[in-house]
């Protein structure tokens, strides 16, 4: 009996640390690692912004993977704050939906910086969002636009 709550215990545990650990693979970074690259997310969608594939762009707002529903909306927003996007009222309904996610994400930096951030944080927290440089990525990209 012990060595079964023991172990359920164990696997609770291990369970929800887990989802607390940030994943280089689904991370969202611009300029991540002792190179500071970006991260494969970033570098797709980068593809889409450059070559200005806007319904492709936004198609990414209904994916199944919140990494990528999560850096379409930022770039959606920037986007519409400046004026260079219209949105069907359906898709402002999920912009919005996702601007205040509390799910976790994961983010990087730099090669020390990897960890997970409620995706309504980079919306509203200039903090995270200056950590993971996105506004000078865009700006950049934007240039190009």
């Amino acid at each position: 009996m012990k060595k079964t709550l023991i172990i359920v215990l164990l696997s609770i545990t291990i369970g929800v640390s887990s989802q607390e650990t940030a994943n280089p693979d689904k991370a969202i970074g611009f300029s991540c690692y002792f190179a500071g690259t970006p991260t494969k997310i970033v570098d797709e969608l980068s593809s889409l912004l450059k070559e200005k594939k806007i319904k492709d762009l936004k198609s990414k707002l209904f994916d199944k993977r919140i990494e990528y529903q999560t850096l379409s909306a930022l770039i959606i927003n920037e986007l519409l704050i400046n004026n260079k996007i219209e949105l069907t009222l359906k898709e402002k309904e999920l912009l919005s939906k996702i601007k205040s996610l509390e799910d976790k994400i994961s983010i990087c930096s730099g090669c020390t910086i990897l960890k997970t951030v409620q995706v309504k944080s980079l919306f509203d927290n200039s903090i995270i969002k200056n950590q993971l440089n996105f506004s000078f990525w865009f700006n950049n990209l934007h240039k190009t636009l």
